[in-house]
């Protein structure tokens, strides 16, 4: 690779929104093409308080149809709690396996050494395209407290029988620590953290810091939450996962250094 793509953020500030431990990957990343990154955390993640249901739940897993893992972190959080409970994550073998994303398929794949079917688009609600109309189709969700409920909607109206299991929680950072330096692209990752930093900006008195920034957003979810605050995203991810972030930033600086 040349040194002009090797280095191609190079000059640009960004903010990468993520929870707590999860961003490291694109951060990595996008430090490599040259860029500055800031990790602007909004959201922790912790485990449930009570953990009967997901408990439950894995110790009867042949009893699904299919399981659905909606993000890295329940994968982590299923793998986590096998392992407390003095099993093997390898011994976990559902009947079919989906997710979100290609992200949270590898991380399934590596937990567990089972294969993992993706939607085309990586986006919750087509996991549902994955699976076939069928009443009574048996589908445990695992998922965090705060996951949308347009898959397990789309699920039931395929004919399944959705089982909803909270294995980790997205909590809430009263009062994000923000960078010091003006950002030139903000990345949102989810609809909630953007509403979250948002929300925090404007308290913390850099709202103007939106002016010259550019916004980019994983999917048209968050892009709809900026909207409500009155700011335009100036590219929306494609395909909608931490990858296409990284590229939906590459080509606005390769628009910018066109002009």
């Amino acid at each position: 690779m040349a040194d002009r793509e090797v280095n191609i953020l190079t000059g640009l500030h960004i903010w990468v929104n993520r929870p707590c431990g999860e961003e490291a990957t694109i951060a990595a990343k996008l430090t490599s093409l040259g860029a500055k990154v800031s990790a602007v955390i909004s959201t922790a993640i912790e485990p449930v308080s009570d953990c009967s249901q997901l408990d439950e739940v894995l110790s009867q897993v042949q009893k699904f149809d299919c399981v659905v893992f909606t993000s890295i972190q329940g994968v982590r959080a299923v793998e986590s709690r096998l392992i407390t409970l003095g099993k093997s994550p390898q011994d976990f073998h559902p009947q079919r396996t989906l997710a979100v994303g290609p992200s949270t398929a590898e991380a399934c794949r590596k937990a567990f050494a089972i294969p993992c079917e993706i939607p085309p688009e990586a986006a919750g609600v087509h996991v549902a395209d994955l699976v076939s109309s069928r009443q009574g189709y048996r589908i445990l969700l695992l998922r965090g407290n705060l996951a949308p409920e347009d898959l397990p909607n789309a699920l039931i109206e395929k004919g399944a029988i959705v089982t909803n299991c909270v294995c980790y929680n997205n909590v809430d950072i009263p009062r994000v620590t923000l960078p010091e330096d003006v950002p030139d692209v903000i990345a949102f990752t989810s609809s909630h953290s953007a509403e979250l930093l948002l929300h925090q900006l404007k308290i913390q008195g850099r709202w103007g810091w939106l002016d010259d920034c550019k916004i980019v957003c994983i999917g048209p979810k968050t892009a709809q939450t900026v909207r409500q605050y009155g700011l335009q995203p100036a590219s929306i991810a494609i395909p909608h996962t931490l990858g296409g972030i990284v590229n939906a930033i590459t080509e606005l600086k390769e628009r910018q250094d066109a002009r």
